[in-house]
């Protein structure tokens, strides 16, 4: 059992995700602001919680990536660092589109445009895209009636 630095960084998402569960069910006075925390906070959670039992238990030995500097095996960090840097700022994107385009066209772009990033074809990464939107759209605005937040973009078009 070795606690790394990933490990510690999926407790502090972990705390962060009891902190916003707990606002949410104790603060916010109405069912409809309650259940979209809920419901992602408590997804997340158990994730994180998976997540960090299979960090725990199991043993890894480092990578070494070879040549480079003459310093050999010490990009490994750097590597890490500049993935969660890449990944953060994605997330980072996400919620900055929602807060622009609101959250219906924000998840449709971050789908869109995070799986050709990861290599996929337009053709499946918009189905992909569609699909999602749709469900998410269908099931909070539709089935929930739950209004998504529209974005400053709509606000300021007068819709």
């Amino acid at each position: 059992m070795k606690i790394t630095g990933r490990s510690y960084f999926l407790m502090g998402i972990m705390l962060f995700v009891l902190f916003v569960l707990g606002w949410s069910l104790f603060v916010m006075e109405y069912f409809e602001s309650k259940l979209l925390p809920l419901l992602i906070g408590s997804i997340v959670l158990v994730l994180a919680a998976v997540q960090l039992g299979i960090e725990i238990t199991t043993k890894r030995e480092p990578e070494i990536i070879e040549g480079g500097d003459e310093g050999g095996g010490t990009e490994v960090q750097e590597e890490d660092a500049r993935q969660y840097l890449i990944h953060g700022a994605w997330v980072g994107g996400f919620v900055l589109g929602i807060y622009v385009l609101g959250f219906t066209a924000a998840v449709f772009l971050f789908l869109l445009l995070y799986m050709r990033q990861l290599g996929t074809k337009w053709r499946e990464a918009i189905i992909y895209a569609v699909i999602f939107t749709v469900f998410i759209y269908g099931l909070f605005e539709a089935m929930l009636d739950i209004d998504l937040y529209r974005g400053l973009l709509f606000d300021w078009l007068g819709s």
